[in-house]
Order: structure tokens, then C-alpha cells, then sequence
């Protein structure tokens, strides 16, 4: 048990720790004096037991007069010392110093408020103590100062109440998960409050009932209630007038770009969003139903499609917490879900509170008014079934209710749709195995093709959550089996082959297609001739395995070649079938890959284990395969495979993103990929950006120099504004200059970005001079910089600062002007 703040401040500074006894009788106050004591010794145990941390405690107790010390020492008296440096708490007058320039920096409260400052010293000293003995974050005073400004202002204060109550409240609702939960809750900025921010006790309330995000929106206050004009202050408006002054094409898609203000998205990745949405599917052929969970035992659950023109579509891994969004590894799959009619997404809803209705509205849009979604699956057609390419989940809580509502969605779907006889589940992703194998269900490994799109590892294994209508293809095999051409006796055969364990059309493909086939038991025949034993071991044993193998080689046509059919059933594995299975993906293979990979154990080591590397970082294409395949040495492979690690676990990669990779160096690739990699974790991995990388190598380093000093604008930049600077890229000196000069001046703004960098491109000249030149516009301009905007003169304008007379003057002169 930890004391709270209530308790910090209960305890150490507000006398409750003064033990009161006079209304207890005499012969029962020593009991009940050890029964307290012994109450908040626990609540601060972990700091008397704690040796060094426990003398510093008490030290600060003594220095506060607190009559704690006396509860949990014995007494107020043993000699100490005095307190470490770091350790005492301030005097008021130290604490009202830090107050002073916060408050004339944020303009919050009045100058002669000396109820708030009283306030502040007070929020000051438990946030120490918190800092110092609970979360143990080694602040420092000035950052414990700008910690109790920021509770001051988000939460206030009300006269002769708990004055911690608030901030307790805000805590433990909206910020238990995090590591330290007040001082992380508490790292956000501030807003200036200048001019005053009018609708001041309305955000206070957004920030109670809705904790971090009401603080975000709270940074950009000021425009917020000036687009709401007099429209009501709400999370939902204050959010939508937040997106639309974010992104510049917001009103075209204003939902969207909501969700991806929630979740930070970059000007650029909603435009890529905006290019798709005229491409989204109108129909799709998909079943429409609702599993609702009050029905099987998990009420407040409900599954249901979700629509092709739901926003969420577009950013369900950010929402799940999985790589299924439009900008991460995954967006192929976020793409053919909105654009293949026999694709989409199934979302397990939760209610956010009981009685919430039905979760679709009439119009068959999801009521996210009163349901949350917490987990979805990428659906889709195969040959035979109906497939959930894998179960992402927010939190392993919501798992049960999830595999049990798949069972019954399974079923209701193959009674109602008469088309599907079967309903799987994919077994990778964060599809939660452990539990789908309790309920004992069939795992396929020798899988149906997608019928639009391509397929991801996450479903190469398969459960089977519900089947019908198979038994009479099961007999007619049974059947069919005396006319196998290998001749043994049909009922050996189907007892061998498991007849009754057969699901999908590629496993009775698997069968159909080799012992029917006189050239494929011919195969068979020379394997068993020339190796005996792994016949009996591989056949005889495991023939799903190896007849699936084999069927797998006869799709990639490689079943003519007998030599090498016989190479490849020596290697008859699951990791064999699946590693053919990814190769079909890079049709421009050639049969000599082939021969490799069955060459020996080690090449189908290297190569099956490339694949499925890649495959499963969604990277899988003829580049990276021949970048991977041709690496000089096993380190250089590992490391090549480490930084095409790094860049898919954040974006979506491509092969042209590779293809230049193909014709570097050894050191060149390493090199640029290392670039790419710290592009990648800028957030800046658009097209533009990776093109100048990929095709100007030398320029990395400086290229990544400049991205960083642009930091403060990514978040506005579109792809135009990546694009001028890959037009620019043999000029990136002199946009050093320009991005040095606004950070300089405090006017890196997108608007003064873009008015200068023209200009520049136009003088053509020396890095020196430029400086020069904006220095002496920079004079000649509005020398006063306006207090509230903190915008100089020359920055101010709508229109560009600078019209092409002024550029054209300024490029005839030989000399730079005149200081």
C-alpha cells in the first residue's frame, strides 16, 4: 500500500497525523493508539524500510514540523543532521520565486492572487515529496514549479475542500496505466494564455471528464473557441475545430481527420487517405450480421462488419494497437479491406455503459456514441470459407468474449449463407492461440488462396471455428481412392490420409491432384527408391505433410523436374509447403532459386528464414528478397534484416523502396538503410523523402540534419512541401540557412517556411551571404515583433512575404545589403 497525495499532504502537512484520543475511552486508548499507528506505518512502509530514502524522509518531516515523524519514529527529537541537497523542501519565498516566471510566461492567474499562490506552494511541496520518495523521477525544483503550474491550471482549486481531490481523480481514471502516473500525467505544455482563453472552466470540466486529450486540445485554446465562435465548448467540437486547423483538407473528410488528430497522423498520411476514399467499395460481398453477446453470456459484447465507408477503417491498428492502419506495416491489408468487395473488417464492440442498445444504427452505421471498438479482424473470402485473417485485441480481457462470439458468428454464418461451408481463424497476429486451442479446434496449415489480395502470414495457419456440408465430398474421396494410381488398397489409403480430417479445397486438392496423377506418384515412387527411410518417416507418417509439399511444388510447375521434386520431399515440412507458398508471391523467380533452397539444409535455412522474416514484417518483395539473398555475409545479412526490421514495424514498405537499395554497395546499402531507419523513427518515412535518400545517398546525413530542425512543422507539412525539398535536394545548404535563420528569429512557422524558402532557391547565393541578406530584411521589415502573436512583420501576411520584384531587385545585386 502507497499513500496517495490526499494522504502526503493529510499526513505531512495537514495535522492528521496529530493523534486525538479524547473521545476514546481511557482503558481502550492505547489500543486504539497502536491500532493507528500501525494503520500509517503501512501506508508508508516501503519508505521506512527503504534505509537511505527513510533518513531523507525524515529529515524533511523534521524540517516541516510534521507530527508524522513522531508516528513513524518514536519521536521528534533523535539528532539528524541536516537534510542532503536536493532533498529539503524550499521555503515559501524560494517557491514563490519559481510561481513568479511561470506565471509571466503562461499568464494564468493575477499577480496579487495570493489565494493561488498559496495554493501553488502547496501543490509545490506534495509534488516534491511524490517526485522524491513515491514515483522517485529525479526532478528537479524548476520542473516540481512547472509540474504545480500545471495542476493549478488544469485542475484548480476549490476554497475548503480537499484541494488534491482533482488531481487524485484525474489520476487514477486517466492516468493508472503509466509508469508515473502524476509526474507523466503531467508532461504535456501549457498554452500562453494570451490573449485569455474565454471558455477557461469549460476545459477544466472536458479535462476532468476526459483527462490527456482535453489537455492536448487545451494547447490551441485560443483558435478552438474562436472557430466554435459561440457553438458550445464540447470534446467533440472542441476536437473537430482542432483537426480542421490541422489539416488543410479537413472539411473534406472532417471525421477522419478527427481520428487522426486523436492519433497524431501527419498532414501526409490524410491525404493519402483522402486519395483512397474515392476508390472505397460501395458493396461488398461479405455476410451482414450482428453477433450480440448478451445472447451466449457476454453481455455488453457485440461483433459486427464494420462498413466500407466507417472513418475507423482507415486506423484500426492505431485503435487495436496492431500494424492494420493506412502509414504502418500492414496497409496493403487496410487498402484491399476497403477496396476488394470479398475483404473487410469484423470489430468486436464494447459498450460504454449498460443499457446502451442495439450497436448499429437503422442506417447500419456503428453507434460509437455508446460502444468502443476493442478488437477487429481483417475478413475475407477464400475458395471454400470465410476467413478472419487473425484477432487483434486491445486487451487480453476482452479475448474470451471475442473467441466465443467468433464460434457463434461462425455458425449463424453458415446457416444463414448457404455459399460458405466453413469458418476460420487465423492463427498468428496476436490471434490468442492459447486460448482457441482450449476449445480444442482443428489448426489447418494447408490453407484456401484469397479470392482478392494477397495473403499474410497471420492467417498461413488456420483454426477451423466452424464447418458443414463436408462429409459428402469426405465420401466421394473415400470412394474415388480405388482408382489411385499408386495402387495400394483405397482403404490403407484413406486411413493413412484421414479422410475425416480434410477441410479446405487445397487439402483435397492436395490429395486429388498427386494420387491421381500418374506423373506425381512417379515422383513418389523414385523418392521411396532412392530414399527409403525418409519415405517411411515422411509418407507413411506425416503424409498430409508430404503430399502437401508435393502439392505445392506441382503449383509453382516444378513437378516436370523429378530430380528435383525428389530434392524437395527430403525437406517435407510445414515450413517447406509455406516457404513455396511466399515465394509465388515474387513470380519473377527463377527455377534456380528453387534448386537452392532444396540444395541443403543450409540454404533452406537461409532462405526459408529470409522469407518468413520478411513476410512477416510485410516486406516481402523481389528487392528486399535479392537484397537479403545476395548479401556478401551472414553479418551483413543480419544486419540488412535488422534495419528492414526497424522500417517495417512503423511503415508501409514497398519494393521500389528497395530496388535502388539493389545496385549500391555493400556499404552504400548499409548506409542508406541506416538513414532510412532514423527517417522512419522521425515519422518522416513519404514518398519525397525516401525517393531523395534513395536516389542521393551522399545527401543522407545532411538531408536528416535539416528534417530535424524542421521538427515543429512535420505534423503540417504536405507531400508538396517534401516534394520542393527533394526538387532542392543539391540546395540543402542553403535551406540549413533558412530553417537556422526562423529558429533563430523564434518564427519557425509553415507560413513563413514557405514564404522564405522560394526566395532562397532564387538567389543562388553563398551560404554567407544569404545570411547576411535575411538579416538585413529581417532590420528593414516591422522591427516589433507583436506581443500576442510573437509573429515578426515579415512573417505576418497571408500572402507570401516577399513579392518577385523584391526577389528579382534582391538576386541583380552583386553585393549582399548593406547591414
Amino acid at each position: 500500500m502507497k499513500p496517495s497525495l490526499s494522504e502526503y499532504y493529510q499526513y505531512v502537512l495537514a495535522g492528521h497525523a496529530r493523534i486525538d484520543l479524547s473521545q476514546v475511552p481511557p482503558a481502550k486508548q492505547a489500543q486504539r493508539r497502536h491500532f493507528i499507528i500501525a494503520c500509517i506505518k503501512e501506508k508508508f512502509q516501503a519508505i521506512i524500510e527503504d534505509g537511505d530514502l527513510s533518513l531523507h524522509f525524515r529529515r524533511m518531516l523534521r524540517q516541516t514540523g510534521s507530527e508524522l515523524e513522531e508516528v513513524l519514529y518514536g519521536n521528534q527529537e533523535d539528532p539528524l543532521g541536516p537534510a542532503m541537497p536536493g532533498y529539503e523542501i524550499p521555503d515559501d519565498e524560494t517557491i514563490f520565486a519559481l510561481f513568479q516566471p511561470l506565471n509571466a510566461r503562461y499568464h494564468f492567474f493575477k499577480r496579487d492572487d495570493d489565494e493561488t499562490v498559496q495554493q501553488f506552494k502547496l501543490f509545490f511541496k506534495i509534488g516534491k515529496m511524490v517526485n522524491l520518495y513515491l514515483e522517485k523521477s529525479g526532478a528537479d525544483d524548476g520542473a516540481i514549479g512547472l509540474q504545480a503550474y500545471k495542476m493549478l491550471v488544469w485542475h484548480g482549486f476549490t476554497p475548503g475542500r480537499n484541494p488534491f481531490a482533482r488531481i487524485e481523480s484525474h489520476v487514477s481514471t486517466h492516468g493508472a496505466s503509466l509508469e508515473k502516473p502524476l509526474s507523466d500525467s503531467l508532461k504535456p505544455d501549457l498554452p500562453i494564455n494570451d490573449p485569455p482563453i474565454k471558455k477557461f472552466e469549460q476545459w477544466r470540466k472536458l479535462i476532468a471528464l476526459h483527462g490527456q486529450i482535453a489537455i492536448m486540445l487545451l494547447q490551441q485554446a485560443q483558435p478552438i473557441e474562436q472557430g466554435l465562435k459561440k457553438n458550445r465548448l464540447t470534446l467533440t467540437s472542441a476536437l473537430q475545430q482542432a483537426a480542421a486547423l490541422r489539416y488543410g483538407r479537413a472539411r473534406e473528410y472532417p471525421e477522419l481527420a478527427t481520428l487522426c488528430y486523436l492519433y497524431n497522423r501527419p498532414q501526409s498520411l490524410f491525404d493519402q487517405c483522402l486519395a483512397l476514399r474515392p476508390l472505397i467499395k460501395t458493396r461488398d460481398r461479405l455476410p451482414d450480421l450482428v453477433i450480440e453477446g448478451r445472447d451466449f453470456g457476454y453481455k455488453g459484447y457485440s461483433l459486427v462488419k464494420m462498413p466500407a465507408n466507417d472513418p475507423n477503417a482507415y486506423l484500426l491498428g492505431e485503435i487495436t494497437h496492431c500494424c492494420q492502419s493506412m502509414g504502418a506495416a500492414s496497409e496493403s491489408i487496410v487498402r484491399d479491406g476497403l477496396l476488394f468487395e470479398n475483404n473487410g473488417f469484423l470489430v468486436l464492440l464494447k459498450e460504454k455503459k449498460p443499457g446502451a442498445g442495439p450497436p448499429r444504427d437503422l442506417q447500419g452505421a456503428i453507434r460509437y456514441s455508446d460502444y468502443e471498438i476493442v478488437a477487429h479482424g481483417y475478413l475475407w473470402n477464400s475458395a471454400s470459407g470465410l476467413v478472419l485473417d487473425s484477432f487483434e485485441s486491445l486487451r487480453a480481457a476482452d479475448e474470451p468474449a471475442g473467441i466465443a462470439l467468433l464460434q457463434q458468428y461462425g455458425r449463424a454464418v453458415l446457416q444463414e449463407y448457404p455459399q460458405y461451408r466453413l469458418f476460420l481463424l487465423g492463427a498468428g497476429g496476436k490471434t490468442p492461440a492459447a486460448l482457441v486451442h482450449e476449445a480444442n479446434l482443428p489448426l489447418l496449415f494447408l490453407t484456401d488462396p484469397m479470392l482478392e489480395g494477397k495473403q499474410h502470414l497471420d492467417s498461413f495457419l488456420q483454426f477451423v471455428l466452424a464447418e458443414r456440408d463436408l462429409d459428402e465430398r469426405r465420401d466421394a474421396l473415400r470412394r474415388r481412392l480405388s482408382d489411385n494410381k499408386l495402387g495400394w488398397d483405397p482403404d490403407d489409403l484413406a486411413r493413412l490420409i484421414a479422410v475425416d480430417s480434410l477441410y479446405t479445397d487445397s487439402q483435397f486438392d492436395s490429395i486429388e491432384s498427386t494420387l491421381f496423377d500418374e506423373n506425381a506418384c512417379q515422383i513418389i515412387r523414385s523418392f521411396e527408391a532412392e530414399n527409403p527411410e525418409k519415405f517411411s518417416r515422411f509418407f507413411l507418417k506425416k503424409p498430409d505433410v508430404f503430399l502437401g509439399l508435393l502439392y505445392a511444388l506441382k503449383r509453382r510447375n516444378l513437378t516436370e523436374d523429378h530430380a528435383l521434386c525428389c530434392q524437395a520431399l527430403a525437406f517435407t515440412k510445414i515450413t517447406a509447403i509455406h516457404t513455396l507458398k511466399l515465394l509465388q508471391q515474387l513470380p519473377s523467380l527463377d527455377k534456380t532459386i528453387f534448386k537452392r533452397l532444396f540444395s541443403s539444409e543450409a540454404e533452406f535455412k537461409k532462405i526459408s528464414t529470409m522469407s518468413h522474416f520478411l513476410a512477416g514484417w510485410n516486406a516481402l518483395n523481389q528487392s528486399t528478397f535479392t537484397l537479403l539473398l545476395n548479401a556478401q555475409t551472414v553479418a551483413s545479412r543480419l544486419n540488412l534484416q535488422d534495419k528492414i526490421q526497424r522500417l517495417s514495424k512503423k511503415n508501409h514498405v514497398v519494393s521500389d523502396d528497395f530496388l535502388a537499395l539493389v545496385n549500391l554497395s555493400p556499404k552504400q546499402q548499409q548506409e542508406t538503410l541506416e538513414h532510412l531507419c532514423l527517417l522512419s523513427e522521425m515519422g518522416l518515412f513519404t514518398p519525397p523523402i525516401r525517393y531523395c535518400l534513395l536516389t542521393d545517398p551522399a545527401h543522407g546525413n545532411t538531408l536528416l540534419l535539416l528534417l530535424s530542425r524542421l521538427n515543429p512543422l512535420h505534423d503540417q507539412f504536405t507531400e508538396s512541401d517534401y516534394t520542393f525539398i527533394q526538387q532542392h535536394i543539391d540546395e540543402l545548404p542553403a535551406l540549413q540557412v533558412a530553417a537556422d535563420f526562423l529558429i533563430d528569429k523564434n518564427q519557425l512557422t509553415l507560413s513563413a517556411w514557405r514564404a522564405l524558402i522560394p526566395v532562397l532557391m532564387k538567389r543562388k547565393s553563398s551560404t554567407d551571404q544569404l545570411k547576411q541578406w535575411l538579416e538585413h530584411y529581417w532590420e528593414k521589415e516591422t522591427p516589433a515583433v507583436a506581443t500576442v502573436s510573437g509573429k515578426h512583420g515579415l512573417f505576418m501576411s497571408k500572402t507570401p512575404a516577399f513579392n518577385d520584384q523584391e526577389i528579382d531587385a534582391a538576386v541583380g545585386r552583386s553585393s549582399p545589403p548593406p547591414a
